[in-house]
């Protein structure tokens, strides 16, 4: 099986509950979701390097050791991750693997990751696969002009009829960094709802950090993003084919 890569690097896990602990990120390719404030628009169009499942343990050991493996996109669950989650699994057994997803696909196969971050997008109206609400370790919310605690409410209604409580649930102030009245907004809705977490994202407050973490988590347009698209392919087109790495 192959993955389309986007990218992979070795940094801090700078949000959710496992803030600060190192971590090799494999960031993948394609995403159909769209928001707007989006940081990682580079993998919504065509790009990225198509890679045999077989060949991402090797380029894990390229970098340092680390805590966690983070899968992330993108949208990751657009693929079926059975077959990287049983091979990074053999490989490193003692990593905890982590995933990133919007819900807005469901799991496909029947392997889960150690820790799932949940962050449901306003794009698909905050909705969730069933099996993908049922595996969150936590939920993250980018707090903006759409959302509203109602979503949570409706989330733990959800998660009810599952016969599971709700996780930790993280309010992520929007902006790149953080804007100061998303900041106030996050603080207003924690003065209510006291058993949410504020989520820092240290990415965005430590240079060293942001640096490390590759060309994605940058802000760029939806242009920006197609016409690097475009780039991508037109350069596919020049260059004879190359075997898909393995």
């Amino acid at each position: 099986m192959h993955l389309q890569l986007n990218e992979h690097f070795w940094s801090i896990q700078g949000e959710g509950a496992h803030a600060g602990r190192t971590a090799v990120f494999l960031r993948l390719q394609g995403c159909p979701v769209g928001c707007s404030w989006c940081d990682s628009k580079l993998t919504w169009y065509a790009g990225g390097e198509r890679v045999a499942v077989e060949a991402i343990p090797e380029i894990v050991s390229v970098y340092p050791e680390s805590e966690l493996i983070v899968i992330t996109g993108g949208e990751p669950l657009i693929y079926d991750l059975d077959p990287l989650l049983e091979t990074l699994r053999r490989h490193f057994p003692q990593r905890s693997l982590h995933l990133e997803t919007s819900g807005a696909f469901p799991y496909k196969g029947v392997e889960r990751p150690n820790w799932t971050t949940l962050s449901p997008k306003y794009p698909v109206d905050f909705d969730v696969a069933p099996n993908v609400l049922l595996a969150a370790s936590e939920l993250k919310y980018v707090v903006d002009e759409h959302f509203t605690p109602e979503i949570v409410q409706r989330h733990e209604q959800e998660l009810a009829a599952l016969g599971r409580p709700l996780p930790p649930v993280c309010l992520m102030p929007e902006g790149c960094p953080p804007l100061a009245e998303t900041v106030e907004r996050t603080m207003q809705l924690l003065r209510r709802h006291p058993t949410w977490r504020f989520g820092p994202r240290l990415q965005y407050s430590h240079t060293a950090i942001a640096e490390g973490e590759g060309r994605n988590n940058q802000q760029v347009t939806s242009e920006d993003a197609r016409a690097a698209a475009h780039r991508h392919r037109h350069e596919r087109e020049a260059s004879p084919r190359e075997p898909a790495r393995h």
